[in-house]
């Protein structure tokens, strides 16, 4: 049984047989790294439990934009795809460039060539989405809305920046049916003017945010994003988020009131998401466990988080409550 091929309705994507998809999934990161045979078996297992243990039916995975010339790893991507699918639920394939050599906080040719590459493999896989570049330009000073939009002459010192719409439309050129997601700029953080700068592409389309800027209140998330799906605009997801203890911004304070609060007002707009992630990080600061413990199967959190804090390598997370909402979700 396949979730796609996507369709859209309105503000709503569908699966196949006509109900609303609402994603609920993990971001799996090993491929974007240079060393990423060395996360094969950790992914897998991510990937594995998501199915078994946290009712996902997606699985996000972050492609690094510099790996795909080499066939090994094109391999070990197919490799993915294939148990993704197996389980039943849609693989999403994210362009990833914030490693070196060519870091870049913005798509360039090389993310051209990526989806030319990527978009006519996977263009018939029913279930896959493509998610089209990975939290562009964290700063306002390369060029604001404008310069994530339109690229080129728009983004002050760097006239090599292709925008948003053109890469959308480079996407769905090499896939004429794919769902695709595009992220908001400021590393994903706001949709606030998605309405005065859209994407003009075919459905079925997607706005993706992460992590949302400012307050964690009703009132700031339907600046930022909401007000697409409840003035009838478009499609959102929210892409990537998580919430765990450390000195992060990802870590509310107030997340034992606010994230059940969040999660109820995804659910009010039909708003899905991909959290991340499962297990181990093993990245210089050493992050042991992030939703889960060191078993992706086995999320951390309190009941009541009574004793939740933002302190590094506190053991604790919104994994349950992230695990008991996904339960919740078809």
């Amino acid at each position: 049984m396949t979730l796609g091929p996507y369709t859209q309705s309105g503000t709503t994507i569908l699966k196949a047989d006509g109900t609303p998809f609402i994603p609920h999934g993990i971001t799996v990161s090993g491929l974007e790294r240079r060393d990423w045979p060395y996360f094969n078996d950790s992914d897998k297992a991510e990937i594995t439990a998501a199915a078994q243990s946290w009712n996902a039916n997606c699985i996000r995975l972050q492609v690094g934009q510099e790996l795909i010339s080499d066939p090994a790893f094109l391999a070990a991507l197919a490799d993915y795809v294939a148990l993704i699918e197996s389980f039943g639920m849609a693989p999403i394939i994210n362009l990833q460039a914030e490693w070196p050599p060519r870091k870049t906080p913005m798509p360039t040719d090389a993310s051209k060539t990526f989806w030319r590459t990527i978009a006519p493999l996977y263009r018939d896989h029913p279930d896959v989405i493509f998610d089209i570049f990975n939290e562009p330009h964290r700063k306002r000073t390369t060029g604001g809305w404008a310069c994530w939009h339109d690229g080129a002459i728009a983004c002050p010192h760097h006239p090599e920046y292709v925008g948003m719409q053109r890469l959308a439309a480079l996407v769905r050129h090499n896939a004429p049916t794919t769902l695709i997601w595009v992220d908001g700029p400021f590393g994903g953080s706001t949709l606030s003017h998605a309405a005065d700068y859209p994407i003009n592409i075919s459905p079925p389309f997607a706005y993706s945010y992460h992590h949302p800027r400012g307050p964690h209140t009703e009132a700031n998330w339907d600046t930022h994003f909401g007000y697409l799906v409840r003035e009838g605009v478009a499609a959102v997801v929210n892409g990537e988020w998580t919430n765990w203890a450390a000195r992060r911004g990802e870590c509310w304070d107030d997340a034992p009131e606010r994230v059940p609060a969040y999660l109820t007002y995804l659910t009010g707009l039909g708003i899905g998401m991909t959290i991340w992630k499962l297990g181990a990080w093993p990245v210089p600061e050493g992050v042991n466990g992030v939703l889960t413990t060191t078993d992706p199967n086995q999320p951390t959190g309190f009941g009541v988080w009574a004793d939740w804090k933002c302190q590094d390598l506190y053991p604790h997370s919104a994994g349950k409550r992230l695990q008991q909402w996904f339960v919740t979700l078809p």
